[in-house]
């Protein structure tokens, strides 16, 4: 919009119309008239304007790093909360198996007249609450391995062929600073995106003042 715009129109005319001169129109004609308009922008008013379109789109580029960021961050924290569920689910089925153990020789005990049934049934009862728990880790790690392969971008059908390690062996090899200057704060692209915005705020205001002044147009046909 800082620059001028440039138009032409088609009309047909049927009419009879005087001569200018050496200049006139014959009875039938077409009408082609070539427009050009210019806003003389003394006040900057719409410079403004394009400069607030800009930092709109300085917003939106630190925008789309900060959704990289989140996405990353998303896919790192569902892959430790899947390898924390492996090892979950292992040390449960352990315990399914010693709780079964121990149903075995109670069930032996009871037989023997040594332990009532009540405490029988306590026996069964922790069976029952350990599978319950193991089933319940099993289909939450399922949903994790469905929400990896989202944020991955692979078909949720093929989780199960999901390779992934081990929690134990699981560790950081990168090197953890022991401070971080505040400056870098400033840095993150939610921050910048922030300031950008808040810049744009300011040329808007200053574009909203400069509408209250008349508009200098040139035209010509």
């Amino acid at each position: 919009k800082e620059l001028p715009t440039f138009s032409v129109g088609a009309n047909y005319l049927g009419i009879h119309t005087p001569k200018f001169g050496n200049f006139g129109l014959s009875d039938n004609a077409f009408v082609l008239p070539f427009v050009a308009s210019y806003e003389a922008d003394f006040l900057l008013k719409n410079r403004d304007k394009t400069k607030s379109y800009k930092k709109s789109y300085e917003a939106a580029t630190y925008e789309q790093k900060a959704v990289y960021l989140s996405l990353l961050s998303d896919l790192a924290t569902v892959y430790t909360n899947i390898l924390q569920y492996e090892n979950l689910i292992f040390n449960q089925r352990k315990i399914v198996s010693n709780n079964e153990q121990i149903l075995l020789h109670s069930q032996k005990l009871f037989n023997r007249g040594i332990i009532s049934t009540s405490e029988l049934n306590n026996s069964k009862k922790q069976v029952e609450d350990s599978k319950k728990q193991l089933n319940k880790l099993e289909k939450e790690q399922k949903i994790l391995l469905m929400q990896l392969a989202i944020l991955s971008g692979i078909s949720p059908a093929n989780y199960n062929d999901f390779k992934f390690g081990n929690l134990n062996n699981f560790e950081y090899s990168g090197t953890i600073p022991d401070e971080i200057a505040s400056d870098v704060i400033f840095s993150r692209p939610d921050v910048m995106a922030a300031e950008a915005k808040l810049e744009k705020a300011k040329i808007d205001i200053r574009v909203a003042r400069k509408e209250f002044f008349p508009r200098f147009n040139i035209t010509g046909v």
